[in-house]
């Protein structure tokens, strides 16, 4: 494991990161899941403040019509009826507080509900001949 360790500090990690303190982060996920909003985040903010946390990520249902896990996964356009007044404006008052923000994404991933899927289906990736498989209302 050792030798594992010192593999990564030396040739995958940036050198900039390796020797500094790694942030103390919280995610939104588990505390909310899908039922986020620039309000209750804000108060999430605070709480997160003190504790001592370095870093808020806003987890999955920022984006697009997410309220679910079966629309908008690859919709990466902010949800103005979450946030108000833009992921710009949350963000900045985030940074106020004294944290970092950082923003969940799954690239991967995608929903055959989503605005994304409409307009490039053909980027889905698929096996000739064989039908798609959805697993959990995604598609690679």
């Amino acid at each position: 494991m050792r030798n594992l360790h010192n593999h990564l500090r030396q040739h995958i990690i940036n050198p900039k990161f390796v020797d500094k303190q790694r942030p103390v982060v919280i995610n939104t996920w588990e505390a909310v899941s899908f039922n986020i909003n620039e309000e209750l985040l804000l108060q999430f903010a605070d709480r997160a403040v003190e504790m001592g946390v370095d870093t808020l990520v806003v987890d999955d249902g920022w984006y697009g019509k997410r309220n679910d896990d079966t629309s908008s996964l690859g919709d990466w356009f902010v949800n103005n009826e979450k946030f108000k007044d833009g992921l710009k404006a949350f963000s900045e008052k985030v940074h106020k507080k004294g944290l970092k923000l950082g923003i969940w994404i799954e690239p991967e991933m995608i929903n055959p509900n989503s605005e994304l899927y409409r307009q490039h289906p053909e980027w889905v990736l698929r096996c000739k001949d064989r039908e798609s498989k959805l697993s959990r209302n995604q598609l690679l």
